[in-house]
Parts: C-alpha cells; sequence; structure tokens
C-alpha cells in the first residue's frame, strides 16, 4: 500500500520562516504528525525564479495557451535555460540547507521516500497559494523518483458528500475556447481517441459565457475540461478563460453554476491552458475533489503531450 505524506506549511512569521508539519499515513485521513520544524527564509530560490519567469515572458518559444504580446530582446533560450539551471540550484541549496529547525523534517521525508520510493503520494498543504506555484518537484529527494507534489489548503474540508455517478460512462464537458495560434482540436481528437469507449463527451466550441453557466446548471458532469487561452493576474487573485474572440471569463463569474455542478458530482476540472493558478486558486475556495491547471505558459504541442 501506498503511503500518504502531507508536508503543511503554515503562515510565514516575523523572521521570514514557515512553520511545517510532516504527516504520515495510509490515507490522508489517518495521516498523523511525525515530525515538526521551520523552513528557513527563502531567498537566491525567489530571486532566481522572479528572474526565469520575468524571461520566459520575454522570450517567444512557439505558439502557447496564453494571450500575450511577446517582446524578443536580448534575453535567449540559452540564457532562459542558465536561469532554469540556477532555480533548480536553488531551490536544492534552501530545501536541503541543514538547517537545524527543518533538517528533522527533512529527513523524515527522505526516509519515507527511500522505503517507500515511487508508491509514495505527497501532499503540500499551505494557505499560502503562492508557494502552490513553486517548482517543489526539483527538489532532489523528490526528482530522484519524479515526484510530483499534489496541493491544498491547510484548510479545506474532505467531503463525504460526493455523487457517485450510477451510470457505466464517466460525463465529460468540454469546453474548446479561444484558439488564435493553437490547435485545441488535437485536444478533443486525443480524449475521443483514449476514452472514447468509457466516457460520454459533450463538446462545445466557442461558447457564450451564458451558454456554459447552462450546462452547468443543467446538466450533471464528472469533468470539466477546457482548452484554449487563460491568464491569471500576479497575484493569483483572479484566473480568466478566453470562450472566443470576443469573450472571457473570470472563473468567479462561474462560482455559482460550478457550487453547483460540485453539488451533483464534478469531480475534476482540468484546463489544459496557460498560467492557470488563478483558475486553482479560486476553484480551491469551492472545495472541487481535483483540478488540474499549468502553473506558467505552455507550449501548444507540450499541453497536447501532457492532456494524452
Amino acid at each position: 500500500m501506498s503511503k500518504f505524506v502531507i508536508l503543511e506549511i503554515g503562515d510565514i512569521d516575523n523572521k521570514q520562516c514557515y512553520p511545517v508539519a510532516l504527516r504520515i499515513g495510509d490515507s490522508i485521513n489517518s495521516s498523523i504528525i511525525e515530525s515538526r520544524g521551520y523552513l528557513p527564509p527563502v531567498t537566491d530560490f525567489l530571486k532566481s525564479y522572479n528572474n526565469l519567469q520575468q524571461s520566459r515572458s520575454q522570450c517567444g518559444f512557439g505558439s502557447t495557451r496564453a494571450l500575450q504580446h511577446i517582446n524578443k530582446g536580448q534575453i535567449t533560450k540559452t540564457s532562459v535555460r542558465k536561469l532554469a539551471t540556477e532555480v533548480k540550484e536553488n531551490i536544492n541549496t534552501w530545501l536541503n540547507s541543514g538547517d537545524s529547525l527543518f533538517r528533522p523534517v527533512r529527513d523524515k521525508l527522505l526516509q519515507v521516500l527511500s522505503a517507500e520510493r515511487a508508491s509514495v503520494r505527497l501532499m503540500i498543504q499551505t494557505d499560502d497559494v503562492e508557494l502552490w506555484g513553486w517548482p517543489w518537484h526539483l527538489w532532489d529527494i523528490l526528482d530522484k523518483d519524479k515526484i510530483e507534489p499534489i496541493f491544498s489548503r491547510l484548510t479545506n474540508s474532505v467531503s463525504n458528500n460526493l455523487r457517485i455517478n450510477p451510470k457505466d460512462k464517466v460525463r465529460i464537458l468540454v469546453i474548446l475556447g479561444e484558439n488564435t495560434d493553437i490547435n485545441v482540436q488535437a485536444d478533443l481528437e486525443i480524449l475521443k481517441g483514449v476514452i472514447q469507449y468509457n466516457a460520454e463527451i459533450e463538446e462545445l466550441t466557442a461558447i457564450r459565457s451564458s451558454q456554459l453557466n447552462e450546462q452547468l446548471w443543467e446538466r450533471n458532469w464528472d469533468i470539466l475540461f477546457f482548452a484554449g487561452h487563460s491568464s491569471s493576474k500576479p497575484t493569483f487573485s483572479q484566473g480568466t478563460l478566453f470562450l472566443n474572440e470576443d469573450e472571457n471569463i473570470p472563473i468567479e463569474d462561474l462560482k455559482r453554476s460550478l457550487e453547483n455542478a460540485i453539488k451533483h458530482g464534478l469531480k475534476l476540472a482540468i484546463f489544459n491552458s496557460c498560467d492557470g493558478m488563478g483558475l486553482v486558486r479560486e476553484l480551491a475556495s469551492l472545495q472541487i475533489p481535483a483540478v488540474i491547471a499549468m502553473r506558467e505558459r505552455v507550449p501548444d504541442e507540450v499541453a497536447q503531450k501532457f492532456l494524452e
């Protein structure tokens, strides 16, 4: 049986440290605290990570699933790769710093990972949504076994009232949004090709927001899938979906219809689009069971491969 490991991270204190607790168990509900400590202040990592994000936004990498103007200047792919290497080095320097307040937590986590290896499921719980966007998977003790953390709020509760669809097939609402310079039809073909015998797929292309709200209110869905362009504000305070050439909608404006959809069985939302942290933040407050989204800009070809 796989181990469920939870790294709880509290709010930063006046010394710029994060209180942490490591919980271990066979499930999210059976986990108990095994170690406590503090993450040391973030210094070089955060600086290099911000530099990388700024450089990536200035360097064109082909068609991406974000609607924004690219200013090509002195930034090159080589310099972006160099910054990415610095980010990886700095996040490991921070998390492996040997700080006496964090070392017991790291050592306990390493002990579990060494014993269980790839069978470990790791969740990072924090109400500081900015931390959700950090590249935790680059931490060498996770990178070794390609463990990708999942994220949750500390304040989330686990629902015991999930509606189970009595039908044999999963019901998927597929929204194909604004598609300037990208091929969202490829996403639809991938979905149909991979899961056509196990799901009922309803596809809607370049719809109006009123139509989307209607679908979420009047029909029951298991999965909501969006392919197209999206964006988030720098503080992740708002995520926006571009539905068609003329209309975009903040995810907040779908709150009531999404609450209804979750009440009636929506279990998973997938946003195969760029810069989705604002979407995640809004949906997390609704306590949907799971959301999959992109932290950064994503090239069109990579988005299709990821979906497959």
